[in-house]
């Protein structure tokens, strides 16, 4: 990961799919989400991966991320990732 002196503050690019300010709550869970998966299939540093790290971080309190991140290393986080290629895809 980037050290704190290498990183930049972006605002994150809109998203369809998120409409509304209402929806930053599921905007921040959806992107750790597919950042988690993407890192796992395609490694941290992927530039797909990135997007989804900057729009997370960018949106969710410190908190909730810091918690998940404990949940996943303890192997209690509610959504359980398998590699694309475990999954016989």
């Amino acid at each position: 990961m980037a050290s704190e002196a290498d990183i930049k503050i972006e605002t994150p690019a809109y998203d369809y799919r998120f409409p509304h300010t209402s929806s930053h709550t599921k905007r921040c869970w959806v992107n750790y989400n597919l950042y988690q998966r993407c890192a796992m299939d395609n490694g941290e540093d992927h530039p797909d991966c990135r997007k989804y790290y900057k729009t997370f971080r960018s949106i969710c309190p410190d908190a909730w991320w810091e918690n998940w991140d404990e949940l996943l290393e303890e192997n209690r986080y509610p959504v359980q990732f398998t590699a694309l290629s475990d999954a016989g895809h």
